[in-house]
Order: structure tokens, then sequence, then C-alpha cells
């Protein structure tokens, strides 16, 4: 990310790029940003990040923020083209979950229990996430034709396979949902979690965004337990267990995308390994 193309997409949202300081650099996986001070407003300037486009609905994903916003569950969209992958949004100041020790603290973990069912509340979301059409749309994309092979899914398949008559998304009327509530993607600030990049957001069983964080920080049953009393479902600990399955699929499938996009795959190869070990111990 370079500083003339940083003050090109400032000045296509309306502002004035001489007048910026940047102060920090975030690059993830699928998305570049950089926090800036502009006419001394502290804000981040997000970037679609390569390789996403044909993965992401960018016009969804602004509204979608803007919905979650207004309940106090992502930071303040200030300008926005999603044609170019371009949102201006107000820095939401506290820590990033994967950075804070673990166990996570019960107070952490019931703020995040609290967001996902101030979240679960909202309306004007659009689309329905299926896990099960996500999982074989990645697969797809990677050019997987045999999910049990070593170099994807390995042994893990067959539990993955197990879960299709038992997570059915129809169960549960689906709920404004994050979709990829990985504790990179989550602030917290001591009194409220924030929610980064909305890329994925939209209606989903109720159970998904917990069970996706559960999978991603890889939680402690004590952990789980903690999260569903706070998010109203303290009686699917079984289930989100399920859910938690598929979670690790879906997550392990869109690394096989990225791995096969990527001009070096090599990271990429960790976090399939990752899960796919998880997922074969399951």
């Amino acid at each position: 990310m370079t500083q003339p193309e940083i003050a090109c997409a400032l000045e296509h949202l309306g502002y004035d790029p001489r007048d910026l300081r940047i102060t920090d650099i975030y690059c993830g996986s699928a998305n570049r940003a950089v926090r800036l001070l502009v006419a001394g407003d502290d804000v981040v300037l997000r970037l679609a990040g390569s390789g996403t486009t044909d993965l992401v609905d960018r016009s969804r994903e602004c509204d979608h923020m803007k919905w979650a916003s207004s309940l106090g569950v992502a930071p303040q969209v200030l300008s926005a083209d999603p044609g170019r992958g371009l949102i201006l949004y107000r820095f939401a100041d506290g820590q990033t979950l994967d950075t804070m020790e673990r166990p996570f603290a019960t107070p952490v973990l019931q703020r995040l229990g609290q967001a996902f069912q101030k979240l679960r509340q909202a309306t004007g979301f659009a689309g329905v996430m299926d896990p099960w059409e996500k999982l074989e749309t990645y697969l797809d994309e990677a050019g997987c034709t045999s999910p049990e092979a070593p170099d994807a899914f390995g042994a893990g398949w067959a539990a993955v396979d197990a879960m299709r008559h038992v997570c059915h998304p129809g169960d549960a009327a689906p709920v404004a949902s994050h979709v990829d509530p990985v504790p990179q993607n989550i602030i917290d600030d001591g009194k409220r979690i924030t929610f980064l990049d909305w890329e994925y957001a939209a209606l989903c069983h109720p159970l998904w965004d917990p069970a996706y964080f559960a999978s991603e920080a890889d939680l402690t049953e004590d952990e789980r337990r903690t999260l569903l009393a706070a998010t109203g479902m303290r009686g699917e600990a079984k289930a989100l267990a399920n859910w938690i399955r598929v979670a690790l699929a879906v997550s392990l499938a869109w690394c096989l995308v990225r791995r096969q996009r990527a001009r070096d795959g090599t990271p990429w190869y960790r976090e399939i390994a990752w899960r796919r070990q998880r997922l074969a111990a399951s």
C-alpha cells in the first residue's frame, strides 16, 4: 500500500489527501487497511485485498456495516465506494481478541456473547449464508474434486461429512450475523465489543457466529459455556460443538482457495494443517 494509492482513495471519497498522517498499517488475509489522521479525525481507510473480487459483495458489506454500526457493534462508516472496495470508518479503540491472554477473561466473553445477541436483532441484512453451499463453492474455487485427499481435508473429511445430517441451516430462522468473527476482527475496549471486516456478513443460523469464533479461537469447553450463556443459548453446548466442526470445514475450504490464489502459498499451508488436524481429532 503506497502513499499515492492512499491519497488517491481519500480524494475519491471526498477528503483532502494533503491533510493526512499515517499512524498504522494493517494487512489482513482479505483486506488492507491504514489508520490515518485526516483533518484531526482518527479514521481507518479499508481497501479490498487482491483476489477477493468474486468472493465478496462490497455493496452488501457496506450496508451491513452501517446497520451494525447503528446497533453499536461496528465502527461508524464515514464514506464508502463499494465499487472500488473502499470504506472509510472511524477508528475503534481497544484490543483485538487475538492479542489477549488465554483463557479469555469471563467479562470479555460475556461482552462478546452480548454483542452476538445484539447483532441478531439487526434488520436490513440481506442474503442467507448456507455453510454447506459455501463449503461446496470454496471447494470448487479451490479446484478440489477429492476433499478427502491428504493435501485437502484428509482424514478430517469424514467428520465433516457426518455433520450434513446433524447441522441443518433451516433448523432455525436465520439471523443477522457477522459470519467471519475471527479474533483479529473483534475489538474489546473494556466496555463493549466492536466487529471489523463485514465483507461476509449475512443472515445465518443463530449458532454460526459463536461457533465460528469458537473454532478460530480454539475455545476450551469452559470458555464455550461462558460465551453461550451470554448469547442467551445456554442449553446449546452439544449443537455448538457440531457447528464448530462445520465452521472449521468452511474455514479450511476458504484457506484452500486462498492457497491456490496466492503467489506464495506457504502461510496457507500452515493454516490448512492446523484446521485439518483439529477436524481429524474431533
